[in-house]
């Protein structure tokens, strides 16, 4: 999926935007071109760049750790993935054996929004449950 424009403007627009709004986003971002996978996963430390897309925020290939604007955007998309548990659209899920992998996975409910004319109408819907 190419990069989308801008949404919200930085850091601070994500920051101060309705959660379900974003977190349907994000979801829509990380997993639309990964949804007829068999294991439609996407890297945690990934979200943060997918994140930074939508505020217009590149966090590039030198990062450190607890540094601005990434600590920020990866906090944010952490409380993202939280809705998406809740709504029972994806899940965390840990793997490897000295190196652990950390990634988010998309569970069947998660297809339910993809496919949806109004995709955070069904996520507040499931959020509901």
């Amino acid at each position: 999926m190419d990069a989308p424009s801008p949404i919200f403007a930085g850091v601070e627009g994500v920051w101060n935007a309705d959660p379900v709004h974003v977190a349907t986003l994000l979801f829509r971002q990380a997993f639309a071109p990964l949804h007829d996978r068999s294991f439609p996963a996407r890297s945690t430390s990934m979200l943060g760049d997918d994140l930074g897309a939508l505020c217009g925020v590149q966090l590039g290939m030198i990062r450190t750790q607890g540094g601005e604007p990434g600590a920020t955007l990866n906090r944010l998309a952490l409380e993202y993935v939280l809705i998406w548990e809740r709504a029972g659209i994806a899940g965390r899920i840990v793997s490897g054996g000295d190196v652990a992998s950390s990634q988010v996975l998309m569970l069947r409910m998660g297809l339910s929004v993809l496919q949806s004319a109004d995709p955070e109408a069904t996520v507040r819907a499931l959020l509901a449950r």
